[in-house]
């Protein structure tokens, strides 16, 4: 098989007078060929740009995918039967079949200092915010060489302290059935920490969130990443101004200069007090004044409301910040406008809101759920493989001592 079908058939590539051309972000996003070492080692000779793209040539690509030894590659260089000499065959071999099961997303030779300073470099790493998150090493043969294992035990020792049970020491020789078990049980802790609430997160879990898609691309992380701390400056996250073009909220018009004067001007009402005050059946109510008071009470409340430099709804540094000439608001302050903006948008943008707050706290409800679920299974998985690593040992000795006594009794048998 060649590179060519192996693109072609996995819809790869375009063919541009009669050459095979591949957009620059499907390599790395379709072949999953690593940026870095992409951009380091592949000595480009011919490239284009079409419609915005970077397009590579199937020569160029071919050139770099069979002088590049990488996990990443490993499934492209048996299918197209390319006989390389890999300096570290075994190596190659299994974090082919462990990044073609778990993820092509970790980084190869990945090199980790330790707090002491000493430098590591790491078979493959899985990231998490940056950080290594699970560690995966692979003992070739010459790891059991007598020299090698000191230094080998330290090492190991240091990465097992520093990542505890997320750190992987695969053995040589490892059965199918024990690698198949240990990356079933590293897809559920990469399962365990993606289980965050995000936007993708949530798109996968809700079928319903097709109805605030559009939404949440725009305001979903902001929602998210909220902190409702009095003294942190990062609850102002919305700009005033983009919210009233997303109400439809036209500049120069009534409406845009009730919504401004309820951060401008420095007199409260507390329009609460009004409704209850106005309840004819509360109790202590005088039928005698009643007239003449309440007309006086809400002429004078009509005038300051009619007097929109007179209202004052959000005090600053609590409900809105300015910075940088602009006003910043909290979710709650958007929640206020666009109840107040008496618009159908303004409507639709208050249930949206409401709607992806409630699929967030159900996402957390479902993700607690399925973190003990991940978790027992994990702690199952890793009992299992203590248990049969400490009782294949005994095992392993007593098979060496009963071949050995096999040995001496068919050599005093043709002895006899």
């Amino acid at each position: 098989m060649s590179l060519y079908r192996y693109l072609t058939s996995n819809n790869i590539g375009k063919i541009l007078k009669g050459d095979l051309w591949v957009k620059e972000k499907h390599l790395f996003k379709k072949l999953f060929i690593p940026k870095d070492n992409f951009y380091k080692k592949c000595k480009i000779k011919n490239n284009k740009k079409r419609q915005g793209n970077v397009m590579h040539n199937l020569k160029d690509i071919e050139d770099y995918v069979k002088n590049t030894q990488h996990p990443h590659l490993y499934e492209i260089h048996k299918f197209c039967n390319y006989n390389i000499k890999y300096k570290n065959k075994y190596e190659m071999e299994l974090l082919g079949k462990i990044t073609k099961e778990i993820g092509y997303d970790g980084i190869y030779q990945y090199v980790y200092f330790t707090p002491d300073n000493k430098q590591y470099r790491l078979d493959y790493v899985y990231l998490l915010d940056d950080k290594p998150f699970i560690i995966i090493e692979i003992d070739e043969q010459h790891h059991y060489r007598i020299n090698n294992i000191a230094g080998d035990n330290i090492r190991n020792s240091e990465l097992q302290y520093t990542f505890t049970n997320n750190f992987y020491n695969i053995p040589y020789n490892i059965s199918d059935q024990e690698l198949d078990t240990i990356i079933q049980e590293i897809k559920l802790l990469k399962e365990y920490a993606n289980d965050e609430v995000s936007i993708a997160n949530m798109e996968k879990e809700f079928t319903e969130f097709t109805e605030i898609k559009a939404f949440a691309k725009k305001y979903g992380n902001k929602i998210i990443s909220h902190k409702n701390d009095e003294e942190n400056e990062t609850k102002f996250i919305f700009e005033l101004e983009s919210i009233k073009d997303d109400l439809q909220i036209t500049t120069n018009t009534e409406l845009c200069s009730r919504i401004d004067s309820y951060f401008m001007n420095q007199i409260e009402i507390n329009f609460d007090n009004k409704d209850e005050s106005s309840d004819s059946d509360s109790e202590g109510w005088d039928d005698s004044d009643s007239d003449s008071d309440s007309d006086d009470l809400d002429n004078l409340e009509s005038e300051k409301i009619s007097n929109n430099n007179d209202i004052k709804l959000f005090e600053i540094n609590k409900d809105f910040i300015i910075k940088d000439d602009k006003i910043y608001i909290t979710r709650e302050t958007f929640i206020n406008i666009a109840i107040k903006s008496d618009s159908i948008v303004g409507i639709q943008i208050f249930h949206q809101i409401m709607k992806f707050e409630d699929m967030i706290k159900k996402f957390i409800e479902i993700s607690k759920k399925r973190r003990v679920t991940i978790t027992h299974l994990i702690n199952e998985n890793r009992l299992k493989r203590a248990y049969s690593s400490r009782l294949s040992l005994p095992l392993t000795r007593e098979n060496r001592h009963l071949k050995n006594k096999v040995k001496r009794l068919q050599k005093l048998i043709e002895l006899n």
